[in-house]
């Protein structure tokens, strides 16, 4: 990763974690999570899959999270996807293969390189929301106010440092509308005859996909809709 795109990255993260502990007594969570970008060992540039928010990932109290700014830093810099592998299929801990996220975008994944018995490892992912519930559940509508903007130009950030080849939202347009909707430099289409795929489009020369969160849908029609999209 280039370092003054990392830089940039990293002086969004401070102005995140600013404007959390500024306006703390706006939101109702007291334990929140901070969340960074993450990719394969074998990230190959043809797949960001993104999702709503995270829970579980660097802890802290609210009226702390400054005081954690190194800790954030490092974690941008040096975190990857193997935690999906090593947990596939895990009894004690967090099963990874549980999770209709992980598996559908397992599945997409491999797509593109078929040969591997981990395609988990040359995909990337992110979520819109950065800072969301410590331990169960989306960040309120008050937290998700209070960081829309700069999580907007951290997305941004993040799709120039992963350059992928294709984007696909696993968020529904009720989600990724706040961050695609306005932006001159996305071209999207509706797809009202799909089922789960609601919109497509690009970005110069990156295909987006917003299809709906996996959860309890048909992964085979979920999937079979998404492959149809990408060239």
């Amino acid at each position: 990763m280039k370092i003054m795109q990392i830089e940039k990255l990293l002086r969004l993260y401070r102005k995140l974690l600013e404007t959390i502990e500024l306006g703390q007594k706006t939101f109702s969570e007291e334990n929140i999570s901070v969340f960074n970008f993450s990719k394969g060992a074998r990230y190959n540039n043809k797949l960001l899959v993104v999702g709503w928010a995270v829970n579980g990932w660097n802890n802290y109290k609210k009226h702390e999270v400054t005081q954690k700014i190194l800790e954030v830093e490092n974690n941008i810099q040096t975190d990857d996807l193997q935690w999906v592998s090593d947990q596939w299929g895990d009894t004690i801990n967090y099963n990874t293969k549980k999770s209709a996220f992980w598996r559908i975008s397992n599945k997409i994944a491999r797509n593109f390189d078929d040969e591997l018995l981990d395609n988990l490892s040359t995909l990337s992912y992110t979520n819109l929301y950065k800072i969301s519930k410590a331990l169960k559940g989306n960040p309120s509508d008050k937290l998700c106010e209070l960081q829309l903007g700069i999580c907007k130009e951290n997305l941004i950030e993040e799709i120039k440092i992963l350059n992928p080849d294709n984007i696909i939202f696993l968020t529904g347009w009720g989600w990724a509308q706040w961050f695609l909707k306005g932006n001159t430099r996305i071209n999207l289409t509706s797809k009202p005859k799909n089922k789960y795929v609601e919109y497509v489009g690009n970005s110069g020369k990156i295909k987006i996909i917003v299809g709906q969160h996996p959860q309890g849908k048909s992964e085979t029609e979920h999937l079979k809709e998404i492959l149809a999209e990408i060239d």
